[in-house]
């Protein structure tokens, strides 16, 4: 055919004239020539027809790019695979992984119509990722590695960190062999008995690039106290300067804990910085929180500013039903009831905020003055929202593709500084009509001053042309908290276990995003590590567990002090004939003679119901009743022993639960008292670590039952008094 010519061109063969010419060993060289075309054509042809998915890939390259591309190879090139002999590439997993993140469910669907690695192998991709409360050391070695590889501009980063409340729930991680759950603020800090309701995350975000990274987290009862987070912060910040970062701020809400933490760092309002090893770290509050907490203020009391002059939200809310009765076009047509009366949750939207204190309502108002439709003193409120509106623009700028000047980055000739020092003045002035202290103005005034001290420190840089504000607030955190609440449908607290494995998982794929719907403002940041990058981290150690602090010992249990002579009672030695039975029948046996019938019992039957309430749940070895095996009376009265002496005092101690390694420590103790001798060491300790696994499974259920008990009879008494009032 003519394509195949075009790819293997025929061999050039002598004319009749010529053959007249040639000798008898120019015709064999001619054959020879055709015969080497000829073994060309065929071997492009099996080439063809051995590999027609590569074709298929090289043709949907044209129409399909990205993770859409990869995953139509992914299926393409695995067809033909089947069962073990399927191999994942990195980008491979990281669709699958997302997949699974968004919707288990989903992904089971879609596993049994298209080729995706089971539930089992996601798991274990991520099983060698130690992520424990603290600063993940993994992950600061492999931050190590890139920035090496990172000019000076590219280092400069800010840290941010906010709180996200979890449900009180403890669970036991097998993996790990910890109860996660309880508080834990890191080796620095350590564990404690306390029931964790919040997640400290801490991120590091680059100034000049696109990239971020989560670093750590902390488990916390509530917010993190300020001398603790004073210390967390400055151990973050030492670490990144450790490893080569330009660590320039710092960057959280304003809440009474943070405000702490920088009072205890010495931050003032004209000198928002503190120092690290003769280095300055400016100290931000967030913006976006910020103009929400002056919305609400507004809303809530009035504000008066200039000495004179005064801004009412009713002023607001009668532009906006005079706006919207407007027979021809409306001046803020994007302004809706949700922005005047916002629901309690509605409130945390920053774009509800921002559109109330807009430069277009503030024409909006004023128009409707010069109309006569609002009172001269309107004209007030217009000018407090156009102000607020300029100094948010002003520490919001992303591209400078807009027309306002202060909407785009700072640059060394924009009016930026100019305008947040008269910002700084005219704030002073503002005063809202509360006897209570108004935290968001300070806070507005820390801000821009840090801003101002900032953007003088990066105009030293080399080859400094613009600062994006933007990246100066906590939508990187925001949006990874959105991620982790959808984690397998939408937990806006999820439990803390839940948030270990979520964090765990976000850590790399840059293919889990946020839902439409969420609060935040998308960051336009990737995460700068990849899967491949944590494949890499299975061979580095991380931090070992952290221990409990004083007064919470490492541990105060031990087995030589107790006696052994306990009584049992017969619905305790029930409960530990069933979990006995329950643990012989799934086990496997390290040798033969350990399985002999010597463990189980022959003479069940005889026994009376009322002795064994378990009975209709336990089965002989020649029995057709379904159910647990039945051990022997010697076992099952060996085990009664350990289980009154040794694992009910054990489990009794708290501090036992919050120290690592629980079923560990248990087993161990148990071994070393128990007196059944018919088995070998191995099987035996695989006996008693599954049974303590079951107990400690069960234990940790009782603690959930008695914190939800108690947190319903809270909320019982709040809801009392609240209707009393």
């Amino acid at each position: 055919t003519a394509d195949l010519e075009a790819v293997v061109p025929p061999a050039k063969t002598e004319t009749k004239d010529q053959g007249s010419q040639t000798t008898g060993s120019g015709t064999v060289m001619a054959l020879h020539a055709k015969v080497k075309h000829l073994e060309q054509v065929i071997k492009h042809l099996q080439d063809k027809s051995r590999d027609p998915a590569a074709q298929v890939i090289e043709i949907s390259s044209k129409f399909m790019d990205g993770p859409y591309l990869k995953l139509f190879e992914q299926q393409v090139q695995l067809y033909f695979s089947r069962g073990r002999g399927r191999r994942w590439t990195p980008e491979q997993k990281m669709v699958a992984l997302a997949l699974n993140f968004k919707s288990p469910a989903a992904y089971d669907f879609l596993r049994a119509m298209f080729a995706l690695p089971s539930v089992y192998s996601l798991k274990r991709w991520f099983c060698g990722v130690e992520c424990n409360p603290g600063y993940n050391k993994s992950v600061l070695t492999l931050l190590q590695s890139k920035v090496e590889l990172m000019d000076a501009k590219k280092r400069v980063v800010v840290v941010s960190f906010d709180e996200m409340l979890l449900s009180e729930r403890l669970k036991y991680g097998t993996n790990e062999d910890m109860i996660i759950g309880f508080q834990d603020l890191g080796p620095l800090i350590g564990r404690t008995n306390a029931v964790a309701t919040h997640a400290l995350v801490v991120m590091v975000r680059c100034l000049f690039d696109t990239w971020k990274q989560p670093i750590g987290y902390f488990l916390s009862s509530s917010s993190v106290e300020g001398n603790i987070l004073k210390h967390i912060i400055e151990e973050g910040v030492k670490n990144l300067l450790q490893i080569g970062f330009d660590v320039r701020a710092i960057v959280a809400d304003q809440n009474s804990n943070n405000c702490s933490a920088f009072a205890a760092l010495g931050v003032k309002e004209n000198e928002p910085f503190f120092c690290v090893d003769d280095r300055r770290v400016w100290c931000l509050y967030d913006p976006p929180r910020l103009i929400k907490n002056v919305r609400n203020n507004l809303m809530k009391y009035g504000a008066s500013f200039e000495n004179t002059k005064s801004a009412q939200w009713s002023h607001i809310v009668d532009f906006y039903k005079k706006d919207s009765q407007a027979a021809a076009f409306s001046l803020a047509p994007k302004l809706t009831e949700a922005h005047l009366f916002t629901p309690p949750f509605k409130k945390m939207h920053v774009c509800l905020a921002a559109r109330v204190l807009s430069r277009t309502v503030a024409a909006g108002i004023n128009a409707h003055v010069s109309a006569g439709n609002l009172p001269d003193s309107a004209a007030h409120t217009a000018e407090f929202v156009a102000e607020w509106n300029d100094i948010f623009d002003s520490v919001n700028g992303r591209t400078f593709k807009v027309n306002e000047e202060l909407k785009r980055p700072a640059k060394t000739s924009s009016p930026h500084p100019s305008f947040w020092l008269g910002s700084i003045e005219w704030i002073k002035d503002v005063h809202f009509n509360t006897s209570s202290t108004v935290c968001c103005l300070d806070g507005w005034k820390l801000t821009l001053q840090a801003m101002i001290g900032l953007m003088r420190e990066l105009q030293s840089l080399k080859n400094f042309k613009f600062l994006s504000t933007s990246r100066l607030n906590l939508d990187c955190l925001d949006n990874l908290f959105a991620v982790i609440r959808q984690k397998g449908g939408n937990r806006d607290d999820p439990e803390p276990n839940r948030f270990h494995f979520a964090f765990r998982q976000t850590l790399s794929n840059f293919l889990i995003r946020r839902s439409s719907s969420s609060s935040c403002v998308p960051d336009t940041s990737s995460l700068l590590l990849t899967l491949s990058d944590l494949n890499k981290a299975r061979t580095l150690s991380d931090s070992p567990p952290s221990v409990p602090t004083p007064p919470y010992p490492a541990t105060s249990f031990d087995v030589n002090d107790l006696s052994y002579e306990y009584s049992v009672d017969t619905l305790d030695s029930s409960g530990v004939n069933y979990v006995l039975g329950y643990v012989l029948k799934k086990i496997d046996f390290c040798c033969d003679k350990c399985s002999t019938s010597s463990l189980y019992s022959s003479n069940v039957l005889g026994e009376s119901c009322q002795e064994n309430p378990h009975k209709k749940a336990l089965r002989t070895t020649d029995s057709d009743f379904t159910g647990p095996s039945v051990p022997s009376r010697e076992l099952v009265r060996s085990f009664c022993g350990v289980h009154n002496s040794v694992i009910v005092p054990f489990l009794s101690d708290v501090t036992n639960l919050v120290a690592p390694r629980v079923n560990s420590r248990l087993t161990t103790s148990v071994v070393r008292k128990l007196s059944y001798r018919l088995l070998c060491s191995d099987c035996l300790s695989k006996i008693v670590n599954a049974y303590c696994r079951i107990i400690v499974y069960w234990k940790i259920h009782k603690l959930n039952a008695i914190t939800r008990a108690s947190r319903l009879e809270k909320e019982s008494k709040k809801s009392v008094t609240a209707g009393q009032v």
